[in-house]
């Protein structure tokens, strides 16, 4: 028997969320995302105009939730070069509701000089994503 699930749009107009990707240049260079994914489920991301879309849901409903889109300045070495960035989720709430929510993130600072095209690894999404100039 198949479980039936509803979520609740956490912003209520059509437009999503803007927000720019956070760069963290100085982070651990052993730096290893969690083993399991911090409280979110990512249902798809497509990049458009240098603007990565992230449609996701989440549990909670009684406080606030941040989701930052981390970045830690380091590009994998391959043609064309690679990226992996990480959605961090930081959050206090408790609550169970289940919240669906989507975010845009401007991705043009993230195409490195003389490069035409950046694949993107986001962590939790299994499939690549590509930048492209």
């Amino acid at each position: 028997m198949a479980a039936c699930v509803s979520f609740k749009l956490k912003n209520t107009d059509s437009s999503s969320i803007m927000k720019n990707v956070v760069f963290y240049p100085n982070t651990d260079f052993n730096f290893v995302p969690p083993a399991t994914h911090p409280g979110y489920t990512i249902h798809s991301a497509i990049i458009t105009d240098k603007i990565l879309t992230i449609d996701f849901s989440y549990k909670g409903g009684c406080s606030d939730h941040g989701f930052d889109l981390m970045f830690n300045g380091r590009y994998m070495k391959s043609m064309p070069m690679k990226a992996s960035l990480y959605l961090i989720h930081e959050t206090t709430d408790s609550c169970e509701e289940d919240l669906r929510q989507q975010f845009r993130y401007d991705l043009s600072k993230l195409l490195p000089e003389n490069q035409k095209k950046l694949i993107i690894k986001l962590y939790g999404y299994d499939l690549n994503l590509v930048l492209e100039e």
